[in-house]
């Protein structure tokens, strides 16, 4: 992984190329700040797998219920919610009845924040539900495709943390290509604090 700091645009386009280029390719971060405003650009290759997409500790519920049905519902202990999101997937341990649950790993789909709903459970190999049982999350891997700064830089994906200031990001972006066009265009200095004629410049 290539990491740079203080590095000017031009060269920063320059090195991410050549990582993108590299087989396998090379990661390659740029980091900024400048006051209150910093900048961040990732490139991690056309293909790059995230084992753990949102970096939360794995989650254990215990289950008050889980229904024999098509599909099946599994309700959690009273006043307990599973934290989980349509998509996730869940293993099941220590059910006492439906024991073809133990060990099987089902993707849920979430009902309330305390039910959610997971495979066929009507079959003849699910005996009704009893007691105990607890439901653990798999964090199952994804797959990302970054792009490179020059096309970024043309046609960015920007975070927007905060809805109340939807423009923020995007005037944020253009004061940044502004900044590293004064930095090029000054022998590498960066606008004087303070000076009306600089920022009137950038």
């Amino acid at each position: 992984c290539v990491i740079l700091t203080e590095v000017p645009l031009q060269l920063q386009l320059k090195i991410n190329q050549l990582c993108r280029t590299q087989s396998p390719p090379i990661q390659f971060i740029s980091a900024d700040v400048y006051g209150l405003v910093s900048s961040v650009f990732c490139d991690f290759g056309d293909e790059f797998e995230v084992m753990d997409v949102n970096g939360e500790e794995i989650r254990d519920t215990f289950i008050e219920n889980v229904t024999k049905d098509n599909p099946g519902v599994v309700t959690c202990l009273k006043d307990k919610f599973h934290g989980l999101e349509t998509g996730d997937m869940v293993t099941f341990r220590e059910l006492n009845g439906m024991a073809a649950l133990n060990g099987m790993t089902c993707k849920v789909k979430v009902l309330t924040p305390s039910t959610f709903a997971i495979c066929d459970t009507s079959g003849e190999a699910f005996t009704p539900y009893e007691h105990g049982g607890i439901i653990t999350q798999v964090k199952a891997s994804q797959k990302f495709s970054f792009k490179s700064m020059e096309s970024q830089l043309k046609d960015p994906a920007l975070l927007i943390p905060d809805l109340s200031k939807f423009g923020a990001p995007s005037n944020l972006h253009l004061a940044m290509l502004a900044l590293h066009q004064y930095h090029q265009e000054h022998n590498c200095q960066l606008p004087n604090v303070w000076c009306q004629k600089d920022a009137a410049r950038v």
